[in-house]
């Protein structure tokens, strides 16, 4: 036999016995379920809080921190209209706020869509911001809240607000 060959022959034994000696000893280790992290952040519910707006409640995206299809009409200079959506950190990581994203609605008259004025607070009134810390296995309320800022003489409807929360480890 050419000594090339036995060489080969050696060196892949070798291998395949120490693949053999590694996998049997990791795989005599058990993870510990209490050491898993986890990851679980999503809005649970949606609700509208409506002082004179005709609304549609926007589409909870499931496991998600994202609501679509944000639409509503105002015609009074007094309506007022928030979404109450609870946010739920069902996982074993805190976390904190990474970016908040709210593209802006169509709207059926432009001159009329500049007034629209909204926020996103907690309970207490406070704004949202980056960095508000979620701990592990908490929730929070938030309040996406709409006013017009002007006076109005007809009905002025907003289509399609989408908003977005992305929560980051903290």
């Amino acid at each position: 036999m050419d000594r090339s060959k036995f060489g080969f022959y050696i060196l892949t034994a070798f291998v395949f016995l120490f693949t053999i000696v590694i996998l049997g000893i990791n795989s005599s280790y058990s993870i510990d379920e209490n050491n898993i992290k986890s990851w679980d952040i999503s809005f649970t519910s949606v609700d509208a809080i409506n002082e004179g707006s005709v609304y549609d409640l926007p589409k909870v995206i499931k496991g998600s921190t994202s609501l679509n299809d944000i639409s509503f009409a105002m015609d009074s200079s007094s309506d007022k209209l928030s979404y109450k959506i609870n946010v739920l950190n069902n996982g074993t990581i805190d976390a904190k706020v990474g970016a908040i994203t709210l593209i802006d609605a169509t709207c059926n008259d432009d001159s009329l869509c500049n007034n629209l004025e909204y926020s996103l607070t907690y309970e207490d009134g406070a704004l949202v911001k980056r960095g508000d810390v979620l701990a592990k296995k908490s929730g929070t309320t938030l309040y996406l809240n709409f006013r017009y800022n002007g006076s109005l003489d007809k009905e002025v409807s907003f289509k399609d607000f989408k908003l977005s929360i992305n929560y980051i480890e903290r």
